[in-house]
Protein backbone atom coordinates (compact mmCIF):
# COMPACT_ATOMS: atom_id res chain seq x y z
CA UNK A 1 0.00 0.00 0.00
CA UNK A 2 1.78 3.11 -1.19
CA UNK A 3 0.30 6.29 0.22
CA UNK A 4 0.64 9.43 -1.89
CA UNK A 5 1.67 12.51 0.01
CA UNK A 6 4.18 15.29 0.55
CA UNK A 7 7.02 12.90 1.44
CA UNK A 8 9.40 10.71 -0.49
CA UNK A 9 10.13 7.77 1.83
CA UNK A 10 13.04 5.38 1.42
CA UNK A 11 14.83 2.87 3.62
CA UNK A 12 18.48 1.95 3.91
CA UNK A 13 19.29 -1.41 5.46
CA UNK A 14 22.79 -2.10 6.72
CA UNK A 15 23.15 -5.88 6.92
CA UNK A 16 26.44 -5.77 8.82
CA UNK A 17 25.19 -3.59 11.69
CA UNK A 18 21.54 -4.67 11.35
CA UNK A 19 20.53 -1.01 11.34
CA UNK A 20 17.62 0.32 9.34
CA UNK A 21 17.31 3.98 8.48
CA UNK A 22 14.20 5.70 7.28
CA UNK A 23 14.98 8.60 4.91
CA UNK A 24 12.31 11.25 4.47
CA UNK A 25 12.46 14.10 1.99
CA UNK A 26 9.77 16.49 0.87
CA UNK A 27 8.41 16.45 -2.67
CA UNK A 28 9.32 19.50 -4.80
CA UNK A 29 5.67 20.50 -5.26
CA UNK A 30 5.17 20.53 -1.47
CA UNK A 31 8.29 22.65 -0.96
CA UNK A 32 7.06 25.25 -3.43
CA UNK A 33 3.65 25.71 -1.80
CA UNK A 34 3.09 28.65 0.53
CA UNK A 35 3.05 28.07 4.28
CA UNK A 36 -0.74 27.82 4.54
CA UNK A 37 -0.96 25.32 1.66
CA UNK A 38 1.92 23.21 3.07
CA UNK A 39 0.35 23.09 6.52
CA UNK A 40 -3.03 22.17 5.09
CA UNK A 41 -1.54 19.51 2.80
CA UNK A 42 0.48 17.98 5.62
CA UNK A 43 -2.55 17.88 7.92
CA UNK A 44 -4.55 16.15 5.16
CA UNK A 45 -1.70 13.65 4.82
CA UNK A 46 -1.85 12.95 8.57
CA UNK A 47 -5.63 12.51 8.38
CA UNK A 48 -5.20 10.13 5.44
CA UNK A 49 -2.61 8.07 7.34
CA UNK A 50 -4.97 7.84 10.32
CA UNK A 51 -7.81 6.75 8.04
CA UNK A 52 -5.66 4.07 6.39
CA UNK A 53 -4.50 2.88 9.81
CA UNK A 54 -8.07 2.41 11.00
CA UNK A 55 -8.81 0.14 8.04
CA UNK A 56 -6.02 -2.29 8.98
CA UNK A 57 -6.41 -5.24 11.29
CA UNK A 58 -4.22 -5.24 14.42
CA UNK A 59 -2.07 -8.08 13.04
CA UNK A 60 -1.57 -6.55 9.57
CA UNK A 61 2.18 -6.25 8.89
CA UNK A 62 1.71 -2.77 7.36
CA UNK A 63 0.19 -1.40 10.57
CA UNK A 64 3.47 -0.77 12.41
CA UNK A 65 4.94 0.92 9.34
CA UNK A 66 2.03 3.34 9.06
CA UNK A 67 2.13 3.98 12.81
CA UNK A 68 5.84 4.81 12.55
CA UNK A 69 5.35 7.27 9.67
CA UNK A 70 2.33 8.77 11.43
CA UNK A 71 4.27 9.33 14.64
CA UNK A 72 7.16 10.99 12.80
CA UNK A 73 4.78 13.20 10.80
CA UNK A 74 2.82 14.23 13.87
CA UNK A 75 6.08 15.42 15.39
CA UNK A 76 6.96 17.33 12.21
CA UNK A 77 3.61 19.12 11.86
CA UNK A 78 4.39 21.90 14.35
CA UNK A 79 7.73 22.61 12.68
CA UNK A 80 6.11 22.68 9.25
CA UNK A 81 3.25 24.94 10.33
CA UNK A 82 5.66 27.36 12.01
CA UNK A 83 8.03 27.28 9.02
CA UNK A 84 10.93 26.15 11.24
CA UNK A 85 12.07 23.26 9.09
CA UNK A 86 14.38 23.36 6.08
CA UNK A 87 12.29 21.38 3.62
CA UNK A 88 15.27 20.83 1.34
CA UNK A 89 17.05 18.73 3.97
CA UNK A 90 16.65 14.96 4.22
CA UNK A 91 15.38 13.63 7.55
CA UNK A 92 17.00 10.39 8.71
CA UNK A 93 15.45 8.26 11.45
CA UNK A 94 16.89 5.00 12.73
CA UNK A 95 14.13 2.41 13.13
CA UNK A 96 13.87 -1.19 14.21
CA UNK A 97 14.74 -3.68 11.45
CA UNK A 98 11.52 -5.54 12.30
CA UNK A 99 9.23 -2.69 11.21
CA UNK A 100 7.57 -3.56 7.90
CA UNK A 101 7.66 -0.31 6.00
CA UNK A 102 8.36 -1.52 2.47
CA UNK A 103 4.79 -1.01 1.31
CA UNK A 104 4.94 2.72 2.17
CA UNK A 105 8.25 3.70 0.70
CA UNK A 106 9.61 4.76 -2.60
CA UNK A 107 12.90 2.85 -2.55
CA UNK A 108 15.08 0.46 -0.54
CA UNK A 109 18.86 0.43 -0.41
CA UNK A 110 20.88 -2.33 1.21
CA UNK A 111 24.39 -1.58 2.43
CA UNK A 112 26.72 -4.59 2.77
Amino acid sequence: MEIEGPLHISVQDDNTSMKRELHLSFNPQFIQENLFERTEAFQKYLDHLKHELQKLEKDNPDRLGIETILQICENLLENISSDELDLNEKIVVEISPTINIESLMSSVTTIH
